[in-house]
């Protein structure tokens, strides 16, 4: 909002009660009657200088008003956002070379686990909340490939008033999953997210005290974070719960780039020429994208294997597999490493 203009009898009014402490108890109204009739007796001359001062009292207030980004929320709020969000990258590019460096240090980077984990969703009901439609995490190793796999599809029996037409646009374009109240799946938010919490906590009980950590593609980060929060508020969780059960969901893609990496200098291959812009395009490529066998049957049987979060989780697995188990000389196994219907692209004696 542009700040308040000042006006000439405002300038009067205001040396008028600065002359006089009796005056400055007057309510604005008494003073505007007292100083009615003083501008009235004034001179052209007079009243020239009380305008002159209104005008450069407007130019100081704009002076001092904080420039706006696009007239939107002023630059020093866009840009304490930016530097937040720069804080919470580096933090979670961190954690995650430390879970690698942790495995490298103790020569057993191959047995790292990894829980991959996607979201389908309907709707977004806010900048940070999406309603999900279809949930699947798995367990992922190196040595031992994809070794167990947790899927439902979710019926949040209602979406939020107004926003059917863009999640009906939204459904019909990607999973093509039946809108609530016809929504398929588990119904009680609950029961699901308690059988996502032991699965997760399932997955690391190697460390069953560390936070529950899974990994999701760049592009699914904000649905996957915001499908979550949606589901801990469903349960009715206070906030303190939530930051006890806090699921960090960090970026496959980084994890994919550091791991490669980390791979070839265990294997004393130089990596000079790999870079974050060739391993995200290898995994934006996603060449396991039209195999048949690694979806859930609902997306089998419409032909939408792409979309399917059981298929996504799958066939991240596969490319990790397939990008670096040969510089490990791990032999890769039909279903763990590779799908079910896929012929090894190298051998291992």
């Amino acid at each position: 909002m542009p700040p308040k203009k000042h006006s000439t009898l405002m300038m009067i009014i205001q040396q008028w009660r600065n002359n006089n402490a009796e005056r400055s108890r007057m309510t604005t109204p008494q003073a505007v009657a007292h100083c009615d009739e003083i501008t009235k007796n004034m001179t052209e001359h007079q009243g020239g200088t009380y305008s002159s001062q209104a005008k450069s009292a407007d130019v100081a207030a704009r002076a001092k008003r904080e420039p706006m980004y696009r007239c939107g929320p002023a630059i020093s709020a866009v840009e304490r956002q930016e530097r937040e969000r720069a804080e919470k990258q580096m933090q979670m590019k961190l954690a995650i070379e430390r879970i690698l460096r942790d495995g490298r240090e103790q020569h057993d980077l191959e047995n790292t686990k990894f829980v991959f984990a996607a979201f389908n969703y309907f709707v977004k009901n806010n900048e940070s909340i999406y309603i999900p439609a279809e949930f699947a995490a798995c367990l992922y190793s190196l040595k031992s490939g994809k070794t167990s796999t947790y899927s439902s599809l979710i019926n949040p029996n209602r979406l939020i008033c107004g926003r059917y037409s863009a999640a009906q646009d939204h459904t019909e374009s990607t999973h093509q999953l039946p809108l609530p109240p016809y929504a398929m799946g588990e119904s009680d938010m609950s029961r699901l997210y308690s059988n996502i919490l032991e699965y997760l906590r399932s997955c690391q009980s190697d460390n069953p005290h560390g936070p529950l950590v899974v990994f999701t593609s760049t592009e699914l980060m904000p649905v996957v974070k915001g499908c979550f929060r949606y589901l801990a508020f469903a349960c009715d969780m206070d906030m303190e719960e939530v930051e006890k059960q806090q699921i960090h969901v960090y970026d496959i893609q980084y994890l994919f780039y550091v791991l490669k990496i980390e791979v070839m200098g265990m294997s004393h291959l130089r990596s000079n020429a790999i870079n974050k812009c060739i391993t995200d395009t290898l995994f934006e490529y996603d060449y396991f994208e039209y195999h048949s066998g690694i979806s859930c049957q609902y997306h089998e049987d419409r032909d939408r294997s792409k979309y399917c979060t059981q298929s996504m989780v799958a066939r991240w697995s596969y490319l990790f597999s397939d990008y670096m188990c040969g510089d490990l000389a791990i032999k890769p196994l039909i279903g763990k490493h590779l799908p079910p219907k896929q012929e090894p692209k190298f051998t291992v004696e």
